[in-house]
């Protein structure tokens, strides 16, 4: 009797305080869709890329993924999410709203599992050179019509390449820039 009484004892703990992991994975794209110099369609073939995320993703399966140096323009966004994402009967990837206020020719973009996750907002932290994105996730829990659930905050950068000191300057100041948000 007593091991009838801890077994069940023992199983409603478990399941009172289950618990559940989000993945999250960033990745630098690398000019997605961009061309020029010596970036060529033929080196930098988005197709061949999404290939080759397809296989990343399918391995990781992350609920969050977050990426920079995509090329400026909704179609890349959307691409990337039909074309290695959801594919092979994946359905449940969504992406954040397209952002670039800065104008940058690379933006970034954060991907979602819509059956864990669901965007609550998303802004922008700072636009000076490129865009700061912030955005805020929240979990999908059993208790959400009890209003239990956890936020996520990501904050998705790629700060200003370089080692001259005026690239240092601006790496400083958008990083500053982005401080000052979040602290408010």
């Amino acid at each position: 009797m007593r091991l009838i009484f801890f077994s069940l004892f023992f199983l409603i703990n478990s399941l009172l305080f289950a618990q559940d992991t989000i993945k999250v994975m960033q990745y630098n794209l690398l000019n997605y869709g961009n061309y020029y110099n010596d970036c060529t369609e033929s080196n930098n073939n988005v197709a061949d890329k999404n290939e080759y995320l397809k296989t990343i993703i399918q391995y990781v399966k992350p609920d969050i993924f977050a990426v920079n140096e995509m090329g400026k323009g909704q179609n890349y966004q959307s691409l990337l999410l039909n074309d290695a994402l959801n594919v092979d009967g994946v359905n449940y990837y969504q992406k954040a709203n397209y952002s670039n206020e800065a104008n940058s020719y690379i933006v970034n973009m954060l991907y979602y599992n819509s059956e864990k996750l669901v965007l609550k907002s998303q802004s922008t932290a700072q636009t000076f050179i490129r865009d700061i994105d912030v955005y805020e996730l929240y979990y999908k829990s059993s208790d959400l019509e009890l209003g239990d659930t956890a936020f996520i905050y990501c904050v998705v950068a790629h700060l200003k390449a370089g080692s001259d000191p005026s690239d240092i300057s601006a790496r400083t100041n958008m990083v500053n820039n982005s401080l000052s948000y979040l602290n408010g």
